[in-house]
């Protein structure tokens, strides 16, 4: 095999292949690999553009999102320290569009003026589950020029509301004496850790960043009470999922599953 395709893990300093996204010895996670994964992905999602129907169109919006998230969680942290999120949603979003030849500047200005003063006042008011409506609206109707939204300056925190929204109807329904499904109970856990865990203040500006802080409170309380999570246990949970930074969503529904019955759940 050939030496230049090759890289020396650093965390168990094993050889592997630089194309794969983790060290497939130790599960380290190798940054590059893992981003060139996502972006094959993306390049072969647009190459499967040139001939689809209206349902592969709704289809292929829906995969492209689940893919630019995934993007976002390998990317996101370095972009959005050198102030660069925006460029990296915008841009991939008009990259992978273009397959459909739906990249239009003159659109996407149109639709900011028209749409981003409505998603200021939203914001403002603290409403993000306007916001979010919003959203998905958008994506049910493809309105021309929409992919712009990705440049609103507030769109990571909505999502991350979308996680704390989640997780407090699940609290709620915990409070009201209700039984979780395991897709509930796996959804609780992960983005109370997500939250907790997972999100770094510092990386908002100082207004999200106290909105943040305050879903981050909660969430602990949630971790520490409905859940029936201790500190060294939610602390062991963070050691046994964090992936280089980021949370494995597969070892913290298994660690989930493995606790269903303090939540009465255990149906798939």
């Amino acid at each position: 095999m050939d030496s230049g395709c090759m890289t020396v893990c650093v965390n168990c300093g094993a050889s592997f292949e630089e194309t794969m996204p983790e060290c497939p010895y130790c599960g380290h996670m190798y940054e590059a690999g893992a981003q060139r994964e996502y972006m094959d992905q993306l390049q072969e999602l647009k190459e499967e553009l040139s001939d689809v129907t209206e349902e592969s169109h709704r289809l292929y919006r829906e995969e492209r999102n689940r893919i630019l998230k995934k993007v976002l969680q390998i990317m996101g942290g370095a972009f959005l320290i050198i102030g660069g999120l925006t460029l990296l949603m915008t841009g991939l979003v008009r990259w992978i569009d273009s397959g459909f030849g739906e990249s239009d500047t003159k659109a996407e200005l149109i639709w900011q003026n028209a749409n981003f003063p409505k998603l200021d006042a939203w914001y403002e008011e603290g409403d993000y589950d306007a916001i979010l409506s919003f959203y998905d609206k958008l994506l049910q109707t493809e309105e021309k020029g929409y992919t712009a939204i990705y440049g609103w300056d507030h769109m990571m925190l909505v999502w991350d509301y979308e996680m704390y929204a989640g997780a407090i109807r699940i609290r709620d329904a915990l409070r009201a004496g209700e039984t979780l499904s395991s897709y509930e109970a796996r959804e609780a856990v992960s983005c109370a850790m997500e939250l907790v865990y997972f999100k770094n203040p510092a990386m908002y500006g100082e207004e999200e960043k106290a909105v943040l802080e305050g879903w981050q409170r909660k969430m602990r309380e949630f971790l520490l009470g409905e859940l029936g999570f201790d500190e060294a246990e939610a602390d062991r949970l963070y050691e046994k999922i964090n992936r280089d930074g980021y949370l494995d969503y597969q070892k913290c529904d298994e660690y989930t599953d493995k606790i269903a019955e303090r939540f009465g759940s255990g149906d798939t």
